[in-house]
């Protein structure tokens, strides 16, 4: 039996037909199969920028907030310093102030009401009184406010004012200029936060 050569052709086309069939559907498969790679690709490429990107942030975060710790902890440190420094500046004013204050008759008169004012704590009991040196002039003034066995001394602790002190020591009246800086000193560096 002979083959025609329709038969031939229509043979061949079919081959050829089919051939290129499973080449177009072998390109597809493999063009969704690379498809698909390049997009697992590109997903894992993201997935490790976004994970640099994000250890990166986390990086600069946690310098940043070093940095800021240490910039705040310094600012801290010279506000206090600073704080310390005004009261210090201002503890010094009120110094020279009362040495000032010292010099004048109102002084005396002060030191008088202040007598008058620990003699009625202590009513008619033997006191110690301390006065600063250039203060015990005052004690002729003083004495007739106190109990005649009372006794006045120069103590050098005293920078003004005075200190009463009764009952063998156990009751102290403190009216010194030390003891209202002190006071002073205290409220400033409460109100000035130098206690935090």
């Amino acid at each position: 039996m002979q083959i025609s050569n329709k038969q031939l052709n229509a043979f061949v086309r079919l081959i050829v037909e089919d051939a290129t069939a499973e080449n177009n559907a072998r390109q597809s498969a493999l063009k969704k199969e690379n498809d698909r790679a390049m997009k697992a690709a590109e997903d894992r490429f993201l997935e490790e920028a976004y994970s640099e990107i994000r250890a990166e942030a986390h990086r600069v975060k946690t310098e940043n907030a070093a940095e800021l710790q240490a910039a705040a902890a310094e600012n801290r440190r010279k506000l206090a310093a600073r704080r310390e420094e005004m009261k210090g500046e201002i503890m010094a004013a009120a110094q020279r102030q009362y040495a000032e204050f010292q010099k004048t008759g109102e002084y005396r008169d002060s030191l008088e009401k202040m007598a008058e004012s620990a003699a009625c704590l202590f009513e008619g009991e033997a006191v110690s009184v301390f006065l600063r040196g250039e203060d015990m002039d005052m004690e002729a003034r003083l004495r007739p406010l106190f109990s005649g066995e009372s006794r006045f001394a120069s103590d050098g602790g005293v920078s003004g004012g005075l200190v009463v002190s009764g009952r063998q020591g156990r009751l102290v009246c403190d009216m010194s200029v030390d003891a209202a800086l002190e006071e002073i000193s205290e409220r400033f560096s409460h109100y000035a936060a130098l206690d935090t």
